[in-house]
């Protein structure tokens, strides 16, 4: 047999039969004599392999074991995948079965009876594969406890040795969203588990750390029946033993806020006709090294009856009826485990939405009916500030953009986002009307799917580099609106006149101590500066063929989709010093003064070098920015603005 790596190695099927009484009762039987003995019949797809010199031979090499048992349904599960039995799993570095490699050996059987036994076999076993393999002809109305939307049949994968990737297991990570009761239920199933697996309940994410108080764990169980499970509520881990189980299912419930208990704006909100979820609050995750091994993770929602349903995973399924005709059934498809978390799910009764081709992608607007402003007054101008996102940065088949009301009885009644990966939230007070101060959060949040869902900074600097994924977020977005034309030059220098002021009132700015809104507000109103400062570089040096857009685009390349790299100084100071390799060092050390060094930003002479004069506030009025001799070339030709634009 050919080494794993070798191109033109064979596809092995490989399977285990009881047939221990069978060999005992046969004169030519020399093996073992125990009541059970795992055989692996291997038949080879491809030339150069198989039962070269009879089944004998071809039994005694390294084989490869079902990473999906035979008495899987094969209609829930996905085509089976193999790995390397023998020293080759060994030395692989992951091992997609997600349990420790077994070793499938019979001791070598002389006599030509055995062998044409074994070729009668080997013939049966193929047929058998090849009618359990064959596409079904009809799909019928899914049952209540049918696990729906699996990925299509050709999805493979392979053994495959260092340096490749880790081997993936897709669909052997299902979720289940119920719904149709008074709480969300949700159903985790894992196929072929580890003997011992482990569950992690949510984790601190968006300044929260009691997400996993309000999971409810009901059960865990295998296809014989309950599995034993121990719940460790202080470290927040869940550990079944699944032994040999074919699968194991974990069902829990996401209980409703008690009275009196802290509620936010980041934890699950369901009334009797809408549910909102972010990702990480409903989510219990497998272990890491189980959760790197899997890919398409099929997530379904069942909803009642007339339910809309939007999420920012990519559907999958069409919404189809149970069996009992009762519930709806939603089908999505999650690339990975981090694209699963990285997400929000809204249903409810009689959402209106709006649907927009962006060619290439799609637009989906959904607004809750609390909302007084008519759904149509945001699809346009949501769609322009996508579609020029999609032409700069990246194209997402998909993107879901949420309006809802703003929890006011937790945080008050100001303007509230959050971006995701392919979609993003905003929650704004009910009687909020359309005009910048709306179109400047959307636009904020939409890019945050680039700048902090794509591009992702490292943990470790995360705090160091927040004016990056904030400031500069913010800053861009507002050029963006002032390019489309949905905002005009006031709106843009009122709020570049705002940053200056919180910047310059900011105890953190002198380097004094502050309350944690001035420490929150900070690297937003000093990023919008940096950005501004470095933009001006830029622009100056190239004479307007490099803006700060272009650093951005850079950072994106090697990020887009890859999960094994996040950002720190170091990478945006790489990224930044290529974009001025060809423009002069004058960029590069306005970058060094203001991120490396952290050296004092002033506003007035920032402004000044775009021809503008700052006044700063003064008798609790606003900071205002005014054209010195009426020339702000320097300045058009960052926000490309000429005169008014109207209000969308």
């Amino acid at each position: 047999m050919r080494s794993p790596s070798s191109p033109e190695r064979a596809v092995w099927t490989a399977m285990s039969w009881r047939w221990g009484k069978r060999l005992r009762s046969s004169a030519h039987s020399r093996c073992s004599s125990s009541s059970t003995i795992n055989i692996w019949y291997i038949f080879a797809i491809g030339s150069g392999h198989g039962l070269k010199s009879g089944a004998g031979h071809v039994l005694n090499q390294p084989a490869k074991r079902l990473a999906h048992r035979p008495s899987d349904p094969p209609a829930l599960w996905p085509r089976v995948r193999f790995v390397e039995a023998g020293e080759g799993a060994q030395n692989a570095p992951y091992i997609t079965t997600l349990s420790p490699p077994r070793q499938g050996r019979v001791e070598r059987c002389g006599g030509q009876s055995w062998r044409w036994k074994a070729t009668l076999i080997v013939a049966f076993c193929s047929a058998l594969v090849s009618a359990c393999a064959a596409p079904q002809t009809s799909s019928p109305a899914p049952g209540d406890d049918a696990m729906v939307g699996a990925p299509e049949s050709s999805s493979t994968t392979s053994y495959a040795p260092t340096p490749a990737p880790a081997p993936a297991q897709r669909g052997a990570l299902w979720y289940q969203l119920d719904l149709t009761g008074e709480e969300l239920r949700v159903r985790l199933r894992v196929n072929a588990p580890p003997a011992a697996a482990s569950f992690f309940l949510p984790g601190p994410w968006a300044g929260q750390d009691d997400f996993d108080e309000r999971i409810v764990v009901e059960s865990t169980r295998g296809p014989a029946g309950a599995l034993p499970m121990h719940l460790v509520r202080e470290a927040g881990r869940i550990d079944v033993q699944a032994g040999e189980a074919a699968w194991l299912e974990l069902t829990y419930r996401v209980r409703a806020p008690r009275a009196g208990e802290p509620h936010s704006r980041f934890h699950p909100r369901r009334t009797a006709s809408e549910l909102f979820a972010y990702a990480p609050t409903i989510f219990v995750l497998p272990s890491e090294g189980l959760a790197r091994q899997v890919r398409d993770i099929p997530v379904e929602v069942h909803t009642p009856r007339g339910w809309n349903v939007s999420a920012t995973w990519p559907r999958h399924t069409a919404t189809t009826l149970s069996a009992r005709g009762d519930r709806q059934v939603t089908g999505y498809l999650a690339e990975n485990v981090r694209t699963l978390r990285d997400a929000f799910v809204l249903a409810g009764e009689d959402l209106p939405s709006r649907q927009v081709e962006l060619h290439p992608g799609t637009l989906t607007v959904v607004q809750s009916p609390a909302m007084r402003f008519d759904i149509d007054d945001l699809t346009g101008p949501s769609a322009r500030i996508v579609r020029g996102f999609m032409a700069r940065y990246g194209i997402y088949d998909d993107v879901v953009a949420a309006i809802l009301p703003s929890d006011t009885s937790a945080e008050g009644s100001e303007l509230q986002g959050m971006g995701r990966r392919g979609g993003f939230v905003v929650q704004v007070p009910r009687h909020q009307q359309m005009g910048p101060e709306l179109l400047l959060l959307m636009a904020h949040e939409a890019l945050h799917m680039w700048n902090g869902h794509e591009l992702v900074p490292a943990p470790a600097a995360e705090a160091e580099t927040r004016w990056f994924k904030e400031g500069l977020t913010h800053y861009l977005a507002l050029k963006a609106l002032a390019r489309e034309g949905l905002v005009d030059r006031r709106t843009v220098l009122r709020e570049l006149a705002a940053a200056a002021r919180h910047y310059s009132q900011n105890p953190l700015a002198r380097g004094a101590p502050a309350n944690d809104l001035d420490r929150t507000r900070f690297p937003y109103d000093r990023g919008v500066l940096i950005a501004l400062s470095l933009d001006a570089a830029l622009s100056e040096a190239s004479q307007g063929r490099v803006q700060l857009e272009a650093w951005l685009v850079q950072l994106l390349k090697p990020h887009l989709r890859d999960t094994a790299r996040a950002y720190d100084t170091d990478l945006l100071e790489g990224a930044f010093r290529e974009l001025c390799a060809e423009i002069g060092p004058v960029p590069l050390q306005l970058f060094e003064t203001l991120v490396r060094d952290e050296s004092p930003i002033d506003p007035r002479a920032l402004f000044a070098e775009l021809n503008l004069h700052w006044l700063a506030p003064s008798g609790g009025g606003p900071a205002r920015l005014l054209p010195i001799d009426g020339e702000t070339d320097d300045f058009d030709r960052l926000f490309a603005t000429e005169g008014d634009a109207e209000h969308p």
